[in-house]
């Protein structure tokens, strides 16, 4: 053993408090550390915030922040405001005096804690705080109420005035052991996921004030033992009772929590693939193994304690995403899966959002930009490759159009495995078999591709789509029509001297368009070019099918849940008649048109013909698809059936 490291297993033969001092010592100065990035990344006015909110705990006074009342729970655990905490609370109120009048003979704050990717090489200007209020257990509902209500004032005190977004979560360490904490956030995730964002909490929490967790003293050899080792500590007053707050063991992560997590990560993906591809890829880390016996799968807060335990610690090595990265490395590796580790490093990259290949404005480089410029250089990396993805915003739709699908192989595969877990767990499973349905109908919606399906392509990947020009080619062979979608203009496409892959092929016109359109290709300006031997469509014709495709298509949006709980009904229908076709073809080739009194275009004229030679329907569904069909012959009768035979799309 090294002489750094802390030895804690012979408790039963005495205990050496120096090292649970210098246990004590380690944690804090990690913590300590973490504070101080955290601080470097927030305005002057939220780095106030952060350093006077353990004072809007402790006291209540009607100038500050938060009041509410004098009977408002108060008073934070063994805290004492320092000289700047009590300067920035009179600038915001001069009348204020800390005296001890204002204190609470008995704390109702046991501890103050900050979680999140706050303090982590992710964290941003514009990240959230989740903010734990852990209160005394003794607390009647009536002053958890009081409670509550100042945390609801301080988050609005915090948007309004500082534009910073602040979630308050009330907790006990007994509440939190039983499942039964309270909440007021729509972000909070769950009972199903007890263990997992513990190992969330212990590997990202600061420490604000208050008191500390009983978890740092327990080794993590004693994890599984955590209930009886801790009650020993406890017992022969190694570590006083009133210093500590015990949320519980973490010896390993139960098979059932991964679903209810992942199913949390694959809603959040649809929308937001990046943010949660890295989450995805833990909670499979964690579900290859056996989290209480593999130290290649144990969570990672087991491994940040250990590291503690062996020697001082070291803040960039124990950043909270530099060990997820590390620790999904290591497993894609094992498995020579190089694919998806590019991919997982791309989302990391882009979640630090850290353009690293431009210049940086400050004299002294950011400690985040110094740790992930050191990250791609292991990687490989070049300044071409950097200046492709500090560039995202911009991509257009081929690149899009690529990245898109690695993503969605990436939360297929994480579906799949999702299902097949569940499968089985079967009734021991945290989520329903419902549940599972509504997501697997999420991402059906989605990402499944099917003939007619307008899909969207950019979902958050690029900033702006949209091009000058595009160019609609049909292409006639034996198999049938077919148009293809290519960037430019006609005579940008006559000029170039090599053939051009086009972005998107589709059995019709109005497919294409209104591909181009919902994502974004084609908006008000961009000039449209058709080229078709067959379609005769005017440009005043083509400028009014432009407008009724775009009035008719919705805003962009994702459904709401309850959608999806049910199978998808059609509720939006354009039917398009005759598009780039002439009724009256020979008649109109010789410049006559055929004149009557009867003029019901199915029955049209004495010969009673039916003018309907072609349509285009357009139809939007209760889950959000779109889906086009073209029927070019038997027209009329083809697009009745479809109409009146397919009420419900899919299940």
């Amino acid at each position: 053993m090294s002489a750094t490291s802390i030895d804690t297993h012979g408790i039963d033969e005495g205990l050496d408090r120096k090292q649970l001092t210098l246990l004590r010592r380690r944690f804090l100065s990690l913590n300590e550390q973490r504070v101080a990035r955290t601080l470097t990344n927030l305005s002057e006015r939220q780095q106030q915030f952060m350093q006077l909110l353990p004072l809007l705990f402790h006291v209540n006074h009607p100038m500050l922040p938060g009041y509410i009342s004098g009977a408002t729970p108060a008073g934070v655990y063994a805290y004492q405001p320092d000289k700047d905490s009590l300067r920035l609370a009179r600038i915001l109120a001069r009348s204020f005096t800390y005296t001890r009048d204002l204190v609470e003979t008995t704390p109702g704050i046991d501890a103050l804690f900050l979680m999140g990717s706050v303090g982590s090489i992710a964290h941003t200007a514009g990240s959230d705080m989740d903010i734990w209020v852990c209160h005394n257990p003794t607390l009647d509902l009536p002053a958890l109420q009081e409670l509550e209500r100042k945390c609801q004032v301080i988050t609005h005190w915090a948007a309004s005035q500082i534009h910073l977004e602040v979630h308050f979560f009330l907790m006990t360490g007994e509440h939190f052991q039983t499942g039964k904490c309270s909440s007021m956030s729509s972000e909070a995730s769950g009972s199903a996921q007890h263990y997992l964002l513990l190992d969330e909490f212990y590997r990202t929490a600061l420490w604000l004030a208050g008191k500390v967790p009983l978890w740092w003293f327990v080794p993590v050899t004693r994890e599984a033992d955590y209930r009886r080792y801790s009650e020993t500590l406890l017992h022969k007053r190694f570590i006083k009772a009133a210093e500590v707050i015990d949320f519980g063991g973490l010896p390993f992560i139960p098979a059932n929590e991964f679903i209810g997590a992942g199913i949390w990560q694959l809603y959040k993906a649809i929308a937001s693939p990046y943010k949660s591809v890295l989450k995805l890829l833990l909670l499979e880390v964690y579900a290859s193994g056996d989290t209480a016996q593999d130290t290649a799968t144990e969570p990672l807060a087991l491994s940040l304690k250990r590291a503690l335990y062996e020697r001082e610690p070291d803040v960039d090595r124990l950043d909270p995403y530099v060990m997820i990265y590390e620790r999904i490395e290591r497993y894609l590796c094992a498995r020579h899966q190089d694919a998806r580790l590019e991919l997982v490093r791309r989302c990391l990259y882009f979640k630090i959002n850290k353009p690293l290949s431009r210049k940086n404005a400050r004299t002294k480089k950011s400690w985040q930009r110094v740790l992930l410029e050191d990250l791609t250089h292991a990687w490989g990396w070049n300044s071409h490759q950097l200046h492709m993805l500090d560039n995202r915003a911009y991509w257009k739709s081929p690149h899009v159009i690529a990245e898109r699908a690695l993503l969605v192989n990436e939360l297929n595969h994480s579906y799949r495995l999702l299902a097949e877990l569940n499968k089985q767990l079967g009734l021991n499973a945290a989520i329903s078999t419902d549940e599972l349905q509504v997501l697997g109908r999420k991402l059906h919606a989605a990402f499944e591709r099917k003939a007619g399906k307008v899909e969207y392509i950019n979902p958050g990947i690029s900033r702006n789509l949209s091009e000058p020009a595009l160019c609609f080619v049909q292409d006639k062979s034996v198999a049938g029509e077919s148009w293809q979608l290519v960037r430019g203009s006609q005579q940008d496409l006559t000029l170039r001297s090599v053939a051009v892959e086009p972005v998107r092929r589709a059995r019709s016109l109005v497919e294409l368009l209104v591909w181009s359109q919902v994502n974004g290709l084609l908006v008000p300006g961009t000039r449209v070019d058709l080229i078709s031997k067959d379609y005769q469509i005017t440009a005043l014709q083509k400028q009014q099918l432009l407008q009724a495709i775009l009035q008719w298509l919705p805003e962009p949006h994702q459904p709401e849940h309850q959608a999806f709980t049910s199978a998808a009904r059609v509720e939006k229908v354009l039917m398009l008649f005759n598009l780039g076709v002439e009724p009256q073809a020979e008649l109109h080739k010789r410049g006559m048109q055929m004149l009557s009194a009867q003029s019901d275009p199915l029955g049209f004229s004495g010969f009673r013909a039916n003018l309907v030679l072609s349509v285009d329907i357009v139809q939007l569904n209760s889950w959000g698809e779109l889906v086009a069909r073209h029927y070019p012959q038997d027209a009329l009768v083809n697009a009745l059936l479809h109409y009146h035979c397919c009420p419900i799309v899919c299940r």
